[in-house]
């Protein structure tokens, strides 16, 4: 927007560097279903490496971060929430997986 509040047109990005940033394109089944597969299964990732990916990282004084390889690490109410998100010009996307913990 100009300083009187008008619409500027401004010129397009460039997105060839973008790669799988924005060239990724998805059902929200198809999320689903890969989401059960990172988690739940051995079939994307080993065990060694899936839980390198879900504990947080360390700095080099040892001060540990809310990310793991690739995964923001959150708590909501006490459960666990694996989160990742993107962001470039014009798109946004994110997606979280909530591990929910009943106490019967």
């Amino acid at each position: 927007m100009n300083k009187a509040g008008g619409l500027v047109r401004v010129k397009p990005g460039d997105f060839k560097m973008a790669s799988a940033a924005g060239s990724l394109c998805s059902t929200a089944k198809d999320l689903l279903n890969w989401s059960i597969a990172l988690h739940h299964s051995e079939r994307l990732l080993s065990k060694d490496s899936y839980r390198a990916m879900a504990s947080p990282s360390k700095l080099a004084d040892g001060t540990a971060l809310r990310y793991g390889l690739g995964l923001e690490l959150n708590n909501y109410k006490g459960n666990e929430v694996f989160s990742h998100h993107g962001v470039i010009e014009g798109f946004l996307s994110d997606i979280k997986y909530l591990v929910v913990v009943y106490n019967v």
